[in-house]
């Protein structure tokens, strides 16, 4: 073997060290990438589950509460006409609603319309968020809202 052929072969063989070098730091580079990746979207899938639970705990607080609240008849006017429409008093049935939503969420801001054919409740609670928190909201308000018309008197029996 020359001298020519040595060198080349030293300076191949160099070459492969190096690039074996730089292999690994890029598939470090590819592992870290890939690492956050999947920190950042179970975060998400957290706060995005935690989101969906406080909505549907929203919602089901302002089913009960206007629920509650349709129950609340006006005596006089089904004292005046008893086989006509029932009729909320809605100064009650709104004080009644709003009592059920923070009797059973403390931290639940209720609010509450009612009319005497109708009572619409609107409950806004708040969630402390994770991944969002990084962005600049810590805390996130979600809201739900349900109504319900005021009956009475026995359901027909069914066939």
């Amino acid at each position: 073997m020359n001298a020519a052929g040595g060198a080349t072969q030293a300076m191949m063989g160099c070459l492969t060290i190096r690039q074996r070098a730089s292999d690994r730091a890029q598939g470090t580079v590819w592992f870290a990438l890939v690492v956050m990746v999947l920190v950042l979207m179970v975060g998400v899938l957290a706060d995005g589950g935690l989101l969906f639970a406080t909505y549907r705990r929203a919602a089901l607080l302002a089913d009960s509460a206007a629920s509650a609240g349709a129950g609340v008849l006006d005596p006089a006017t089904l004292r005046a006409n008893p086989s006509g429409p029932p009729r909320l008093d809605p100064a009650r049935a709104t004080a009644v609603a709003a009592a059920y939503v923070t009797r059973h969420q403390a931290d639940a801001i209720p609010d509450v319309h009612a009319t005497p054919d109708r009572i619409v409740v609107r409950v806004t609670l708040s969630v402390p968020v994770i991944i969002v928190h990084a962005f600049g909201q810590d805390v996130r308000q979600v809201a739900a809202e349900s109504d319900a018309h005021p009956e009475s008197g026995l359901a027909a029996p069914g066939p």
